[in-house]
């Protein structure tokens, strides 16, 4: 029944149409190219206030003049195999490509995605000789215990579930290329890295992956002294690059620069990174909102040896807070948790398969009634979330211990909270002033 009524009100049952904010530019390219048949954005340069009231496209106008995505083409091409059915066969008048059909589209897209990526971390963990037992309650703790539900069933088509996806794949492929080393699977994996970089220019640093994979020295710098690994890498990197070069000349096109940030007027504070209020703030704290979380980190380090990617994740889910955090908009607009975290659940959801599978053995109804805590937790928090009490981007303790204790609020009490909230300042922001 419940997954019946997430079925039909995500899939435009109750007439929602989820292509809003990042989705309006992840989705524009489809209807730029095969509906307006013009991808230098022509048409919305000349009704660019009329196409941003009506929520359409979400270019920027770049230094020479011309209209550009502000992001880039990956979203749109892994949701074509979903939109091309609306693009044939939903024909009315003054067709835009931001109907409710392609809302209903991109939405199966996410639960296809979603689907596969479970089945995907599944298939990781019995790899890695992980008990049935172990496996389940990491799936149970990662699609309900964290902020995965939400990007899964309320935030629809933002690039974090099929960076998931494409992640969980890809440390797939890098295990059956170890053992085989087969020239398919390193084609594959220059796809998938490509379109993991694609979706988000700062998951390149996921290419640790394929270089650093083994918990030991030893089994690291064995793969940099084979010609067979350094030519396979090498193809890995020119299939990746293959897969970037349509958004390079894309921009090439539109800026005049094969290398341009199209999120104009935004950037990187490298210099005064936000890392405190990234993992622990109360406004979107990784650990306040998702604090089942923290039992991967404490697994991590229980069974390296079943681990292969333990050197990795140490590398890359440090790295990419610090990048993260270091965003001008380090809380990421709207949304739950740090949502650009969940990129790295593939690597940590090893680290929650590990601790399950120590402290089932050792303190089982401690650890099933801790877990089913958080869980509870977690969907009380997203449901307040849903509703938007939890709020979006302007959460603080006040509000967070107000909300915690509550499961029911009046008007009067969600009038209340509109007076403790604190509402970032988003210009300031943008010139490294902390709101």
């Amino acid at each position: 029944m419940s997954f019946t009524i997430w079925l039909a009100g995500n899939l435009g049952g109750f007439g929602l149409n989820k292509i809003t904010f990042d989705v309006i530019s992840y989705h524009a390219y489809t209807p730029a190219v095969f509906i307006k048949k013009d991808i230098s954005l022509k048409f919305f340069k000349e009704n660019r206030q009329d196409y941003t009231d009506k929520g359409m496209y979400w270019a920027n106008i770049a230094p020479n003049g011309n209209a550009v995505i502000k992001t880039t083409y990956g979203l749109s091409l892994m949701n074509l195999p979903f939109t091309v059915w609306p693009l044939l066969f939903y024909t009315p008048p003054n067709l835009t490509g931001y109907e409710l059909p392609f809302s209903m589209a991109i939405c199966a897209a996410t639960l296809f995605y979603a689907i596969m990526s479970v089945v995907l971390v599944i298939r990781l963990l019995k790899q890695l000789n992980f008990s049935n037992r172990a496996i389940a309650a990491s799936i149970y703790a990662l699609t309900i215990g964290t902020n995965f539900i939400v990007y899964s069933s309320i935030c629809i088509g933002v690039a974090h579930i099929y960076d998931f996806f494409l992640l969980i794949a890809m440390l797939n492929l890098i295990i059956c290329w170890r053992q085989k080393k087969a020239l398919w699977q390193c084609l594959l994996i220059g796809l998938v890295f490509g379109m993991l970089i694609l979706n988000r220019p700062t998951n390149i640093i996921f290419g640790f992956t394929i270089l650093f994979f083994g918990n030991t020295l030893y089994a690291i710098k064995n793969q940099f002294f084979s010609w067979q690994n350094i030519l396979q890498l090498l193809l890995m990197a020119i299939m990746a690059f293959i897969v970037i070069l349509p958004q390079l000349l894309y921009w090439k096109f539109t800026s005049g620069h094969y290398i341009f940030n199209s999120y104009i007027g935004e950037k990187f504070f490298f210099n005064k990174p936000h890392i405190i209020d990234y993992l622990f703030g109360f406004r979107k704290g990784w650990f306040i909102y998702s604090p089942l979380i923290l039992i991967a980190f404490y697994g991590l380090f229980i069974h390296k040896s079943k681990n292969p990617f333990f050197v990795v994740t140490l590398i890359c889910v440090p790295l990419l807070v610090f990048i993260n955090s270091s965003w001008w908009c380090w809380w990421f607009g709207g949304g739950y948790s740090a949502r650009a975290m969940i990129e790295t659940y593939p690597l940590l959801v090893i680290g929650m398969a590990a601790f399950f599978e120590h402290f089932l053995t050792l303190k089982k109804k401690l650890t099933i009634w801790l877990t089913a805590f958080f869980i509870l937790f977690n969907i009380k928090c997203v449901d307040l979330y849903r509703a938007n009490i939890i709020h979006y981007d302007s959460m603080n303790f006040k509000a967070f211990v107000y909300t915690t204790f509550k499961i029911n609020f009046s008007h009067q009490e969600k009038d209340y909270l509109k007076t403790i909230y604190s509402y970032p300042d988003y210009e300031a922001a943008k010139k490294g002033v902390s709101p």
